[in-house]
């Protein structure tokens, strides 16, 4: 039979945050621990078998800040179960099947810290938004249910692979398979190597999930036809807003620009059926101009690399890892009044040209029944009802009309465009020097994120550990973090432009 054992540990943390992203900082206790069941057997034909089920003894409500999507809470699970697992190993190496940390956040080689840990750490515990990860846990890597081989480690490289078919979680009920899954696939590997009285450590890994395209309607600028839809940057405001201010009338919130503008419950009095029809007419007017619509989606992509020294009581590490989540949005970009432009003069002098009979500034003939202002003389000749445009005067009835709208960023025609979404975009780095003698050791670590919309967060850690027995270390960590990146807080708490914070963290570590 299959011999079993029980492994684990617990952590426990006092400490103090001082914060400044709009909420109190104070004291706070905080607590860690996990139980790990495993039992292996070695068969008569050579091969070890394996199971592990890690039970997590903390796995309430927590304060985490997703560093990609802003989602709160992201610690609530439906279960206690960490990871889910079995294994088989032999002279081929090592294959795993079920719910496990990705082959390239394992094989890492992250900058070392003694503390609470800056990198992958607990950090967002005492500071919303103070989150950096160079491993990959918190971008769809952690726990999913994935098939994962590892080779022996030859010449000090070791490879690994693992292929998810739907990147589910150890979720038993996740749900059937309907044919579009998202297959996630990933790779790293590790080399090892001694070197007199030092080692040298590097990783290389890179983690791939099939896009989903998703739909994005947008504005095109562009007249469709004989009707002309095209709206204003003024005009487009202005309907927005007499819907919004309909929709808030009744408890409800403008969605996109296809939120479909509900019926009255009780359509009664002048007042009530005048801020309909001025909701729906606005409504009609942003639908009719977004006669764009593109299918858009990448691969979700990420990948890390890691160095690391050590040499005597010293280690020095360097990694960088870079995430690119394949999603894209709709951007304004909005099409500025050009005199030389057609078909904006098209639309701001569409009445004079009529009365004039000419739409053109190039000096081109024009066919009219009009009889030319006296004003206007110097810039229409012809006779017959063929008339020509005597262009680039100041006196031109168009230049005028035009000077006086092209400046004005609310005649700026609406354009819109789909492009990649630079906030889902962004790379991280981080360094970290450790000193160890006897049971002491001491960590200065940094790491910096940056993403594609030009949000930053920096975070410096100073640690120190102590082995008070085996097993047991003595652990404080000092922090201080900067974040621009413009990530939701915790629950119930406002967005800041910049959010600041310094935190000293205490406890232990009882590893068994």
């Amino acid at each position: 039979m299959m011999s079993v054992g029980v492994g684990g540990y617990m952590e426990q943390w006092f400490g103090y945050a001082d914060r400044d992203d709009g909420a109190k900082g104070g004291f706070k206790n905080d607590s860690d621990a996990e139980l790990y069941f495993t039992g292996s057997l070695e068969s008569d034909m050579g091969l070890t078998f394996g199971v592990d089920v890690q039970l997590e003894a903390n796995n309430g409500p927590k304060e985490y800040t997703h560093p990609a999507t802003g989602a709160n809470n992201l610690g609530t699970g439906s279960t206690n179960i960490d990871e889910s697992f079995a294994w088989v190993s032999g002279d081929f190496g090592r294959l795993e099947i079920g719910a496990r940390d990705s082959i390239q956040a394992r094989t890492h080689v992250g900058p070392g810290e003694v503390g609470v840990g800056i990198n992958a750490g607990d950090t967002q515990v005492w500071i919303p938004g103070a989150y950096f990860d160079t491993y990959g846990y918190w971008v769809g890597m952690g726990d999913n249910k994935n098939i994962i081989y590892i080779s022996p480690r030859v010449q000090g490289l070791q490879v690994g692979l693992s292929y998810g078919a739907d990147n589910a979680s150890e979720n038993k009920w996740a749900g059937a398979p309907t044919g579009d899954e998202e297959a996630v696939w990933a790779a790293g590997l590790n080399f090892q190597q001694a070197f007199g009285d030092g080692t040298f450590s590097f990783s290389l890994g890179h983690r791939n999930k099939e896009g989903t395209p998703a739909e994005h309607d947008f504005i095109t600028g562009m007249q469709s036809g004989d009707n002309d839809y095209r709206l204003t940057a003024g005009k487009l405001a202005s309907d927005e807003k007499a819907v919004a201010d309909y929709l808030a009338t009744q408890d409800l919130m403008l969605v996109g620009k296809a939120k479909t503008v509900p019926l009255l419950d009780t359509a009664t009095g002048n007042e009530a059926r005048t801020a309909f029809n001025t909701a729906a007419t606005a409504q009609n007017a942003i639908l009719n101009a977004t006669d764009g619509m593109m299918m858009k989606g990448d691969d979700d992509t990420f990948t890390n690399v890691g160095v690391g020294v050590s040499f005597g009581a010293f280690t020095f590490g360097v990694a960088y890892a870079t995430r690119d989540r394949g999603s894209y949005m709709v951007m304004r970009q909005n099409k500025v009044l050009d005199a030389n432009s057609l078909a904006d003069r098209r639309t701001y002098t569409a009445l004079l040209n009529q009365q004039l009979g000419y739409s053109a500034a190039d000096g081109t003939a024009r066919t009219a029944d009009f009889t030319a202002p006296a004003a206007d003389a110097a810039d229409v000749s012809g006779s017959g009802g063929t008339y020509y445009f005597n262009a680039g005067t100041t006196a031109d009835p168009e230049y005028v009309a035009e000077s006086a709208t092209m400046n004005d960023p609310d005649n700026d025609l609406v354009q819109e465009t789909v492009v990649k979404n630079g906030a889902a975009e962004w790379d991280t780095w981080g360094v970290s020097v450790t000193y160890a003698d006897g049971p002491m050791a001491l960590s200065l670590s940094h790491m910096n994120l940056e993403d594609g919309a030009g949000g930053e967060r920096t975070g410096t850690m100073l640690s120190a550990r102590y082995a008070l027995a085996p097993g047991v270390d003595w652990r404080t960590s000092v922090f201080t973090v900067e974040d621009s990146t413009g990530q939701n807080l915790g629950a119930n708490e406002a967005r800041q432009d910049v959010n600041e914070g310094t935190a000293f963290v205490t406890g232990i570590r009882i590893g068994f």
